[in-house]
């Protein structure tokens, strides 16, 4: 239902398939094109909706969707990783002037890890959630639904 309410709001399709519209990307078949949006599908996993299975709601191993944080989150480990053996290897006498460098510098060059610690709690979505949770526990896509619902209910109504 989500892929649906996204696609379809996000395209402008309320107003693309109105009678009244003549636009050059009118869709004359609103039926043809929400089972378009419905079957599109980035990754090659059917339970993967934007990097998270739907069954599980672990983050899918197998597409692009997630890769740039899992790319981030090993460079992270291994980047503390490397800092705590460094620390652990210094000698009595201090630690050399390149460690010390690197441990002045250490702070700002590391990317932080960030943990899953909440869950959408937008209809059918649970989508995993990084860093802290918002005020309002929803993820950016169930926000733009709503906000893309609420300016089409003003619309209707005004």
């Amino acid at each position: 239902m989500a892929r649906i309410n996204r696609g379809w709001y996000r395209a402008g399709g309320p107003e693309r398939s109105a009678k009244g519209y003549d636009g050059p990307d009118a869709i004359r078949r609103p039926v043809g094109y929400i089972t378009q949006v419905l079957t599109a599908q980035e990754c090659i996993r059917p339970e993967c909706e934007l990097g998270v299975l739907l069954t599980t709601g672990e983050e899918c191993q197998e597409c692009g969707e997630r890769a740039a944080e899992r790319v981030a989150a090993a460079v992270a480990a291994r980047l503390e990783q490397e800092t705590a053996e460094r620390a652990t290897k210094q000698d009595p006498a201090g630690p050399p002037a390149a460690l010390e460098e690197h441990q002045e510098h250490a702070e700002v060059s590391t990317v932080p890890v960030q943990r899953s610690t909440w869950r959408c709690e937008g209809t059918g979505c649970g989508r995993v959630g990084r860093g802290e949770a918002p005020d309002v526990p929803l993820c950016d896509e169930c926000q733009e639904d709503i906000r893309l619902s609420l300016q089409e209910a003003a619309a209707a109504t005004g």
